[in-house]
């Protein structure tokens, strides 16, 4: 399966309803790799999942949920610094919880984008 910007929208509405639907207390995800550069607009093309660091509950998806997932996508994406910014300060206008930056600031760092990560 191929998602585009809207396909990615919808299978994280589709995500939010099943954790409604269950009572699961809020998260916090970093949507990343393809599916966050597709959804800000700076590339197109489409991307087969839906990357995200964060913890969920054990059956909010439908396969074992980790703490990183697909990380190596991300990498191997090698996003540009400006891209990288772009994706920051649009995940930001979001949320700006001390615990997502900290979140945030660790995929920076892994992704060698440690400067980006100092301005947070």
């Amino acid at each position: 399966m191929n998602l585009g910007s809207e396909g990615i929208a919808q299978a994280l509405r589709r995500l939010n309803a099943k954790l409604v639907y269950a009572e699961m207390p809020p998260v916090n995800l970093v949507v990343c790799g393809g599916a966050a550069l597709v959804s800000l607009g700076l590339i197109r093309r489409s991307t087969s999942d839906v990357d995200v660091i964060g913890s969920l509950p054990f059956n909010a998806m439908d396969s074992t949920s980790d703490s990183v997932r697909h990380l190596s996508d991300l990498l191997d994406l090698e996003p540009s610094e400006d891209e990288a910014g772009a994706a920051v300060d649009w995940l930001l206008r979001r949320d700006s919880s001390d615990a997502f930056k900290q979140k945030l600031k660790q995929v920076l760092d892994r992704i060698g984008h440690e400067r980006i990560g100092e301005k947070i």
